[in-house]
């Protein structure tokens, strides 16, 4: 369940959201949808937040939730930064955290005790620093700074927007694996916590095995998902996502294809109408998965496509690069053709020692992108989104994430 009875009202809570981004008015619509239809979950409904830095997205796997206020969203206008542990029931606790008016990605969580207790950690970790209050009004993990202070108290008074309201997404195609895997997850959460009647000695000593352990799951884990970036091939995957736009027509049933996007090993292609109808691209896209944007003169369709792999996996802490690597990329950046820029490197966990950093760059020119990708290939290096533009010309964008050693 991701409901929540507050304020005398239901509530949607455990909602995943992304990051704030800024729209121009025009593709606002357009966005919404590229933007939800990329997640992994395939989300039936979805909350919008207006931040000071731009348009946030919450999205939601679950029917229930649709038509209801998100209460992350609210707390985000309540509050404008604030980091909120709430019990639900006897073992179940929600964690919600918003900075600048916008809810952090993955900051809006529900799970039992020991769950929420380790995700409170590195959201202190994160915000230290930040002068961000904590309130736990019933002093469920002990808190020494903590604030007395619950949801209904810190939301008391404000009026919520219509926009925060779930709103359902329609979709041709439904696709359940997410909704089992959040299934799993949720009833693996609420699991946890069976041993109560163990001796005060008997909990501690399995409470510190267990912390031992989720530590250690928690870097294996990391250190996969680290192997599986950069066993990418980030110059197969761009000259065969090239192959893939070549060999589509770029007009069909008279529309014409806008731009290409691909991310989390999709490509979603975007399509404007010129003088067919809606009955002729259905007819041309056939059993093909895409949605219509609100206004029908566009349209996305979603084509699924894995990133290109190695053929043998490297082991990771040789690939990594260290201080004096990133000067040289900076140096070989510098030369490359096109735009491109490497921002400041941050540690992708606690406790674990590497950092990534966003590479991005542009070029209207194919040749000079792969290129590039080829000169970037043996680098610690994992492409996270490709877009292609259409109009004169063709303007291909690239961004990946670096990956170092800590200093």
């Amino acid at each position: 369940m991701t409901t929540h009875r507050f304020c005398n009202e239901e509530m949607a809570i455990n909602i995943t959201w992304l990051a704030p981004v800024l729209w121009s008015t025009p593709s606002r619509e357009r966005r919404k949808i590229r933007e939800l239809m990329s997640l992994p979950l395939n989300p039936v409904g979805y909350a919008e937040l207006e931040t000071s830095v731009g348009y946030q997205l919450g999205a939601t796997p679950d029917h229930n939730d649709v038509g209801l206020i998100s209460a992350g969203a609210l707390l985000a206008q309540a509050q404008r930064s604030a980091v909120l542990v709430q019990q639900l029931d006897e073992d179940r606790f929600w964690l919600c955290t918003v900075e600048d008016g916008a809810v952090f990605p993955a900051g809006d969580l529900v799970g039992n005790r020991e769950f929420i207790a380790e995700r409170l950690r590195e959201i202190r970790s994160d915000i230290a620093g930040k002068n961000i209050p904590l309130f736990d009004k019933s002093a469920s993990f002990a808190i020494e700074d903590a604030l007395p202070s619950d949801f209904d108290d810190l939301v008391n008074g404000v009026k919520p927007t219509s926009d925060i309201s779930c709103k359902p997404i329609t979709s041709k195609k439904v696709n359940k694996t997410g909704l089992i895997a959040i299934s799993i997850g949720l009833i693996t959460c609420l699991s946890i916590g069976t041993w109560q009647y163990f001796s005060y000695m008997e909990k501690a000593q399995a409470q510190h095995m267990q912390n031992q352990q989720a530590t250690q799951n928690a870097h294996n884990q990391k250190r996969l998902a680290l192997q599986r970036s950069l066993n990418q091939n980030s110059s197969a995957l761009l000259a065969t996502i090239a192959d893939k736009i070549f060999d589509r027509p770029l007009r069909a049933a008279g529309w014409r294809v806008h731009s290409y996007e691909w991310q989390n090993d999709v490509i979603l292609v975007t399509w404007h109408r010129n003088h067919g109808s809606i009955s002729d691209i259905k007819k041309y896209l056939a059993e093909g998965e895409y949605q219509f944007f609100e206004d029908a003169t566009s349209l996305v369709e979603k084509i699924e496509f894995p990133a290109t792999v190695r053929a043998q996996a490297d082991d990771v802490e040789t690939r990594l690069a260290n201080a004096s690597d990133r000067l040289q990329l900076l140096d070989t950046l510098s030369a490359l053709p096109g735009q491109w820029s490497l921002k400041p490197a941050r540690p992708i966990g606690d406790d674990y020692p590497v950092t990534r950093a966003q590479l991005s760059g542009n070029s209207n020119q194919l040749h000079e992108m792969i290129a590039t990708a080829v000169s970037l290939k043996d680098l610690p290096l994992k492409v996270s989104r490709i877009t292609v533009r259409l109009g004169d010309s063709f303007q291909w964008e690239l961004e990946g994430d670096y990956f170092a050693k800590s200093d």
